[in-house]
């Protein structure tokens, strides 16, 4: 059976704290890629102070370069990326055969449009 990429409409911040990323400390990384990723409005603040209970490093990214970039710089640390539907479509080509990426959630309104593509890759 193979594995899918996570692909979720909406999770509330709860479901975004699956068990793949419970007790996660020093040796993983949490990389969030959106064009709102660094917008500081509760949500996003909340969101992060639960993520920060599980993984200590979490970096947020609103530039698909940038954040290419980061996660080869950090070859050594295992990673775990979340991404909006639009940047992952990019994003998850570009970093999928990296052996430091753990798993990869994409989240987005619109299912119908990012679901095909997610379909095409295994992490």
């Amino acid at each position: 059976m193979t594995s899918r990429l996570n692909f979720e409409e909406k999770p509330d911040s709860d479901e975004i704290l699956s068990s793949s990323l419970i007790d996660l400390k020093e040796n993983y990384q949490l990389v969030w890629l959106d064009v709102n990723a660094k917008n500081d409005s509760d949500e996003s603040i909340f969101t992060i102070r639960h993520l920060q209970n599980t993984v200590d490093r979490i970096s947020k990214f609103d530039d698909l370069q940038e954040c290419v970039s980061y996660i080869e710089e950090t070859q050594e640390i295992t990673t775990f990326i979340i991404c909006s539907g639009t940047l992952g479509e990019d994003l998850v080509p570009t970093i999928l055969d990296r052996k430091n990426i753990w798993a990869i959630y994409v989240y987005c309104y619109d299912i119908d449009s990012h679901k095909p593509w997610t379909w095409l890759y295994s992490k």
